[in-house]
Formats: structure tokens, sequence, C-alpha cells
């Protein structure tokens, strides 16, 4: 089982259902990845480092991410540096 979210996949939730959730709902990395618009690895990559968005580790290899957090815009981006993801918040 791939824990990648392309768009037929059956291990992800579609992009309108995620942002359907209440904000304190836990998503996967591969849903943070595709709502933020990087990929799985570049996400787990900013995890390691300690940056925006904060994950929480659930159990031994369970690792999430709180879908507010992920909303939100990422402190460190430039406002023309194409990395927030205001227009996919809204």
């Amino acid at each position: 089982m791939t824990d990648e979210c392309a768009p037929d996949s059956q291990n992800c939730r579609s992009l309108l259902t995620l942002l359907a959730l209440p904000p304190h709902a836990w998503v996967t990395p591969a849903e943070a990845a595709a709502i933020i618009g990087l990929s799985k690895d570049a996400l787990a990559a900013r995890r390691s480092r300690g940056e925006w968005p904060q994950a929480s580790k659930l159990g031994p290899r369970l690792i999430r991410y709180r879908l507010s957090e992920v909303l939100r815009l990422d402190p460190t981006a430039s406002p023309n540096s194409g990395q927030n993801n205001s227009s996919r918040a809204a």
C-alpha cells in the first residue's frame, strides 16, 4: 500500500473532502503534502528540520498534521516566493 496522494488513489481523501474537515482534524503526511503542494519527501525534510508545518507523532511510526497547521501560512515564505498557500486555503 502506497502513502502517496495521487488523484486516482484510494488511500487519500480528496482535496475538497480534506478542506471540509474541521480545523482540529488530523491529516496524513501524504494528504498534508497534497494540500501544501509539496512532495511527501520535501514535507518529510521540512519535518526533520523542525520547520512548518508542525507534525505530531501519535505513535512509534504514526505522523500526523493538524489541518489548521497545514492551512496556516508558511511563516518562512516571502510574499512573492510562491511557497505560501494562501490561495489554496480559500
